[in-house]
Parts: structure tokens; sequence; C-alpha cells
């Protein structure tokens, strides 16, 4: 049975700490009043608050010179855990992940059509899921989600509905600290901590798949959330182009043009999907070229416009290297003189996750306090 702990409360200087020792930092408590420059004393406390809510745990004591042995420090991989939430289309996955990212067994996962039900099971699943071990959730959905509100104001998870409430997951979370985000900011905060933490440069970082796209804006380093956390709504700049609806109710969405499904009706012989007509670049497809040209465009206007230092692109269709170079060439004349001189456009392999898996990383990131 999981230990009754009680609420957890952290200042900055334990955040500070979790940073330094995360992910697998073995340091003393010397050595951590020395890089925080406090008094031994204020380390002592703030290490047995983090020992007694069981973020951190005490290794075998290391003799470092003269004086008493360093007992090692470490981020506590097996006492508590995070709770990652993911809302997409037609079905919710959840996931709990210790504090080092790592899952801890397969996600849950069930599919729901109705987008009131999706909610309530949703709030159902969550319910069952918390326990005492439980540190926080980290809940992310498609779409533009206001967290002050509680509200879903349109997602692909409810195509037929705009304004779903969200309040039944955060009753469901009840005293549990939840962070609601959009799809795009979690995918961020995996990026910032496993590959740009260094970095406080402007990114754009955007994600490729068939008939689904999203971007998100890391300003200075961080992921800036933008208005009601919408991230950078890329998917949805709209260009004259005849496309089937999407769930936003217009035509024209670049996520609809960049589909199979837009393929088959610009090129219905073809009788193959996007992926297969963009592994060489879509070279030998005129339709498929013609849906890269507008890719280009989307690209690049985007990028015009938030003039960012590094353009990161990632999902399925970047693994092709004909495809990314065709990408690339096709993005940077369209660029503003002297931007395509100053900014990288570069390729993410995307890590074997599960969403929900990359939902929980949003809390994670909360938990080092690093910008989300």
């Amino acid at each position: 049975m999981s230990l009754t702990v009680e609420p957890l409360r952290l200042r900055r200087r334990h955040h500070q700490v979790l940073r330094l020792l995360w992910p697998t930092e073995s340091l003393s408590r010397r050595d951590l009043q020395r890089r925080l420059d406090v008094h031994p004393n204020l380390i002592g406390d703030d290490i047995s608050h983090l020992l007694k809510h069981r973020l951190v745990s005490e290794g075998e004591s290391m003799i470092n010179g003269r004086g008493r042995p360093g007992i090692p420090l470490r981020i506590d991989a097996s006492a508590r855990h995070l709770i990652g939430l993911a809302i997409g289309p037609g079905g919710v996955q959840l996931s709990k992940v210790n504090l080092l990212g790592q899952p801890m067994g397969p996600p849950t996962l069930f599919n729901s059509p109705n987008p009131r039900t999706l909610i309530q099971r949703t709030a159902a699943l969550l319910r069952e899921s918390i326990d005492s071990d439980t540190l926080a959730i980290g809940a992310s959905t498609t779409g533009l989600v206001d967290p002050a509100a509680k509200m879903l104001l349109s997602s692909s998870a409810t195509p037929d509905a705009f304004s779903i409430s969200l309040a039944p997951i955060y009753d469901a979370a009840g005293e549990t600290p939840m962070i609601v985000q959009n799809d795009m900011h979690a995918l961020a905060a995996r990026w910032l901590l496993g590959e740009g933490a260094a970095t406080h440069e402007d990114v754009l970082l955007v994600l490729l798949e068939d008939g689904r796209m999203g971007g998100a804006m890391l300003i200075n380093g961080s992921p800036n959330q933008g208005c009601a956390i919408g991230a950078n709504e890329i998917g949805h700049m709209r260009f004259p182009v005849h496309t089937p609806v999407c769930f936003c109710r217009h035509e024209g969405c670049l996520e609809r043009i960049f589909s199979s499904e837009q393929l088959a009706m610009t090129d219905p012989g073809a009788n193959r999907s996007l992926a297969e007509a963009m592994a060489d670049g879509g070279a030998q497809s005129p339709a498929a070229a013609a849906i890269l040209g507008h890719l280009c465009n989307g690209l690049a206007n985007a990028t015009n416009f938030v003039r960012p230092h590094r353009l990161i692109i990632t999902g399925s269709f970047v693994e092709s290297p004909a495809f990314f170079d065709r990408l690339q060439s096709g993005i940077q004349p369209l660029l503003l003189a002297g931007l395509s001189d100053r900014m990288k456009i570069e390729r993410w392999s995307l890590p074997t996750l599960t969403f929900s898996e990359v939902a929980a990383w949003v809390a994670l990131v909360d938990l080092l306090n690093i910008g989300v």
C-alpha cells in the first residue's frame, strides 16, 4: 500500500536542487551548497524536505579527502510518479512515468467518439489512476485550450463541438497539481529537456504527420504559451485550395492539404499514401509536388513571421532524407533577405514515446521549473 504523504510545496531552491540532479547527476550536500552558494544549513533543510517527500534518495557514502564522507544524492526514480494524460482524436491515453521521464508500464487507452463522453470517461480514468505516490499530472490536448476557463475551445478530439468544459477532469485531479497544455507545448517540453536544455535561442518546432500538423514557439529557450495556449496553430494556416473541410470548419487548412486524403483528391489514379509519394521528395508526382509547395510556403510564412534562430521539424516524414532535402531547399528561397543566412533548418528524430508519456513531461518541466 502506498504511503500517505503531505501536500508537496516546493520553494525556488528545491527546484534548483532538482535541476542540478536531473537526470542522473549524483551530488553531495557540499557539492550542492557550493554550486548554489548558500549556507550549508539551508541546503540541509532543503534536502531533508526533498528526502521526506521522496523526490531524491541517498546513495552510499563517498570518501572524498579529509572530513566526513559525502553522501551522494540523486533523483529518486522509484518512489513517486507523474501522470501523463493525452486527449486526441477519438480517444485518450494515460501513462505513469518516473521522475526521470521513463514509463512505468504500458499506457492505458480507450476510444470514445462522443466528446462529452470522452471528457467524462477521461475524468473517471484519472480518478482511478491517482494515488498517494502521484506527484503531478501533465495533460495535453490537440487544438486550442484555455486553462484559466477550464475549456477546450476547439480540437480535433472534439470535431463536432466547440467549447467543451474540462471541469470534470480538473475535479478528478482534486488536490494533485495538474498542468493542461496544447499537445505541441508538451512536445516542446520534451524537446527542451532532452535536446535543447542549454539553448537560449528562439526556436520554431514543427510536427509533420499525415493530416496532422502543429507548431510550438520557444522564446529565449522557453516554450511560449501564446494566447489561450494556442501554440502556433500552423496547421490552420489557410490557402485558396479546395480540400476536405477541417474540424475548424474551414477548407484550405495546411494540415488538410498535407494529407493522403488531399493527394487522393488531386491524383486519384496514384493509389498511394502521402508518405509513399513523399519518400522521394514528391519528385515523381505533380500532385505531391504541389502539396509540398504549399507546405514550403506555409513553413516559410511562419518562419518569416516568428524569425527564429532555428526551425526544427520533426515527425515521420522528415526521416526521409530526400523529403527533408526538398523541404529545406523549398523553404530557403522564400525566407526574408538576411533571415536565411542566420537561421538553421534542422530535423529532430522524434523519440519513441506515446502521446501520454510526452504529456507527462509537461509536469516534469514544471517540477524542474524550466520555463513552461
